[in-house]
């Protein structure tokens, strides 16, 4: 795959798999800070979901281009052709 190399493998791997479930958990945190300003409205629950939502931004912003990379493309090409343990 040109210059995707068994070492950019596995620090794209690693990075994917550090990235999504801590976008994932910051969603969470979203929601229920969503919630509990629902439940009640008060400046420390907009502030606690104001918090979440911007970490929420950083994780978006981080993964958006990932998404959309070449680099992407390769890893997810190479898992599916059973080279995956080359990399990891």
């Amino acid at each position: 795959m040109g210059l995707y190399t068994r070492d950019m493998c596995f620090e794209f791997h690693q990075l994917l798999i550090s990235t999504l479930p801590s976008y994932r958990m910051e969603l969470n945190k979203l929601k229920k800070a969503y919630d509990n300003y629902g439940k009640r409205l008060n400046i420390q629950n907009l502030q606690a979901m104001e918090d979440c939502a911007q970490n929420v931004y950083e994780y978006g912003s981080l993964l958006w281009p990932i998404a959309y990379s070449q680099i992407l493309q390769n890893h997810l090409s190479m898992l599916h052709q059973g080279g995956f343990s080359d990399c990891l």
